[in-house]
């Protein structure tokens, strides 16, 4: 549907209210009741009048009813990758040995699956009146049950501070980059009737979507919108095109280096504004980042919002816990308080967004044309696929798909930036990718190594002060007086925001 047919439908739902309840519809192409939509917690009918009306805002304590809800949509699920480090050694001396990084069957890194432990349902709250209050559901299976409400802890944080600031501010505050949550829902034991399940089966828009099942916790998040780093590429279209791509030479490079920039900004200071409250994120990839607004004719009204905190932890978890793979990591570079475990956690989380920040570059700048011409590194005999590693064995990937993005960074190159740019610098679909990092003298790749290296970085910072004797505490948060300008090194998202890359006054050099 078009944005002009979408704005008529809800005036249509505005403007003639029903005066009975209605059954849905197929038949009504402008009625907001199309296409069909379940309620969770009772009849399929849609009634206004039967439940109670409450206010849709952030919380991490609300607790709604299944019966709050129509459900929309089914959007996916959502797993848990499991990345696995190879080592070699030589058979006859024993010593390790490097294997050819390019040989798919000798991979530094291996990824395992898991089963779905996230549903993601778009839906509806009724309660807030009509069309009803749209939201995000997010099913969590029994056994990831930890992580909602691992989650929920974070929005508990997260509101807790926004309150604060409220409270202290005569000045309208405006909400964090986060996804605003709004609470939980316990699906009730309706769900496992006979009855509910009929009606699930008839409903067209969940054909071959297993029903929920009772007992299952949901997570409710304010509808964020389609458009995260993993699928603007895609779905973003409208928002991307421009007639004076084909007509200006280089104008879509210089719009798209604008755009790109500013999302990438944006999504540090959502990090930034997480390791200010001390919160570690530990699972950032392109889905993490929301983006609104993302028109690249106007990039500074860019916004992007961060979500998915499962894996998330902070300063007062840490203190609790010393059995974490992640603290033992620190612990291991020299990390031994909270404090310093935390900033330790906040340097990987930079190191994962550096993979996802490349995926999102080469997402919106590789040029599928020339792929498909044969004029890639893949060639006219295999097109623009190459051999992948998965799980399920050797499969052709596209060069520009996340997996292989992360494959170059971290197992054939492992943060050499200088290596990539080499190896993409003779890949007409990479051309793009590689005059955007050139930018600056070649500031985005030395902005990707920072990022890339945060923790080697934040490593030396802890040799460097047990040297001086511990004069000064470890902390990346940039607080008083701890790193001089001479010393500086980029490895906290708010330092990073300030490289010449997205238009800081550092000063960069290629690493």
């Amino acid at each position: 549907m078009h944005a002009s047919a979408a704005v008529y439908a809800l005036c249509v739902a505005f403007l003639s209210p029903p005066q009975r309840p209605l059954l849905p519809t197929t038949t009504n192409s402008l009625s907001y009741i199309t296409p069909p939509r379940l309620r969770c917690g009772g009849a399929l009918r849609m009634v206004f009048s039967d439940v109670e009306r409450r206010a849709a805002y952030p919380s991490s304590t609300n607790s709604f009813k299944s019966s709050d809800f129509l459900l929309d949509r089914y959007l996916g699920a959502v797993g848990v990758i499991t990345i696995r480090d190879w080592a070699y050694y030589d058979e006859t001396t024993g010593e390790k040995v490097s294997p050819n990084p390019f040989d798919p069957r000798s991979p530094r890194q291996t990824t395992d699956e898991s089963s779905a432990m996230v549903r993601l349902f778009q839906a509806r709250l009724i309660p807030t009146g009509l069309p009803g209050y749209p939201v995000l559901l997010k099913e969590y299976a029994t056994d990831a049950r930890h992580l909602a409400e691992t989650e929920l802890d974070i929005y508990g944080e997260i509101i807790e501070d926004y309150n604060a600031r409220k409270g202290l501010s005569e000045k309208a505050v405006s909400f964090p980059p986060v996804v605003p949550g709004l609470g939980r829902v316990e699906a009730d034991p309706y769900l496992g009737t006979n009855e509910f399940q009929e009606q699930w089966k008839r409903q067209v828009a969940f054909r071959n979507v297993p029903p929920p099942r009772p007992g299952n916790i949901w997570t409710v998040l304010q509808w964020p919108g389609p458009l995260t780093f993993d699928t603007y590429d895609r779905l973003g279209r409208g928002e991307r095109d421009d007639v004076l791509d084909g007509v200006v030479p280089g104008f879509r490079l210089k719009r798209k280096s604008r755009f790109l920039k500013m999302a990438i900004r944006r999504a540090l200071e959502a990090i930034d504004y997480l390791h200010q409250l001390r919160i570690v994120h530990r699972s950032i990839s392109p889905g993490s980042f929301v983006l609104q607004d993302a028109n690249e004719r106007e990039p500074l009204n860019v916004k992007v919002l961060i979500q998915d905190f499962g894996f998330a932890t902070t300063l007062q978890r840490l203190a609790r816990s010393d059995d974490d793979d992640s603290v033992r990591r620190a612990m291991k570079v020299g990390a031994v308080t909270p404090a310093a475990i935390l900033d330790y956690l906040k340097a990987e989380d930079l190191k994962s967004s550096c993979v996802t920040f490349l995926y999102f570059i080469v997402a919106n700048l590789y040029d599928e044309a020339a792929a498909k011409r044969g004029q890639g590194k893949g060639g006219s005999d295999t097109g623009n696929k190459r051999m992948e590693l998965t799980p399920g064995g050797f499969r052709q990937t596209s060069p520009r798909s996340f997996l292989a993005v992360r494959r170059l960074v971290e197992e054939v190159f492992d943060g050499d930036m200088s290596g990539l740019r080499d190896y993409w610098l003779n890949d007409e679909p990479f051309a793009d990718v590689v005059k955007f990092l050139d930018q600056n003298d070649m500031a985005g790749w030395d902005f990707l190594s920072r990022l890339y290296k945060a923790p080697q970085l934040f490593q030396q910072q802890v040799k460097d002060t047990q040297q001086r004797g511990g004069e000064r505490e470890i902390s990346g948060d940039g607080g008083k007086g701890e790193v001089t300008e001479r010393e500086r090194v980029y490895w906290n998202a708010r330092d990073l925001q300030e490289h010449p890359f997205l238009g800081g006054s550092g000063s960069g050099s290629r690493t």
